[in-house]
C-alpha cells in the first residue's frame, strides 16, 4: 500500500497527533470518503464529476433516503479505491429535531463498523 498524507482534523474524535502519513487501508478509505462527501461537484479542477452535494440532494430535491444512499454508494464505487477484502456500506435516515427543523444522518460503515457520520441539517 502507498503511504498517504494524514488529513484528520484535530477536532476529529479519532485524531492522533504527531502522525504525518499512514499506510492503513481503512484510514485511506475514510480519508477518500470524507474528501468525496465534503467536495461539491465542479470544485476539483480536471474532474468536474468528483464530489457530492449532499445538502442539495437532501433539502432541494424530493428524493428519499434510499435514493440518497444509492447516490452516495455510486460515488464511493466510482471514486474510492479499496480492495475486495473491504466492504463499504451507507445508511441514510431523516428526522425532525425537537426544535422543528429537518435533518439527515449519513453513516459510512466499513467492514461492519461505523467510521464516518454526517449530520446535515437545515438550521
Amino acid at each position: 500500500m502507498i503511504s498517504e498524507i494524514y488529513i484528520r482534523d484535530e477536532h476529529d474524535p479519532n485524531f492522533e497527533p504527531g502522525i504525518i502519513e499512514y499506510k492503513d487501508e481503512i484510514e485511506s478509505i475514510v480519508s477518500q470518503i470524507k474528501m468525496l462527501l465534503e467536495t461539491k461537484p465542479g470544485d476539483v479542477l480536471g474532474d468536474p464529476d468528483f464530489g457530492l452535494d449532499l445538502e442539495y440532494y437532501i433539502f432541494e430535491t424530493s428524493v428519499n433516503s434510499e435514493a440518497i444512499r444509492e447516490k452516495v454508494n455510486d460515488a464511493i464505487s466510482m471514486f474510492v479505491k479499496h480492495t475486495n477484502n473491504t466492504s463499504v456500506d451507507v445508511e441514510v435516515s431523516f428526522g425532525k429535531s425537537a426544535r422543528g427543523y429537518d435533518y439527515c444522518v449519513v453513516d459510512i460503515i466499513v467492514n461492519g463498523r461505523k467510521v464516518v457520520g454526517y449530520l446535515i441539517d437545515k438550521d
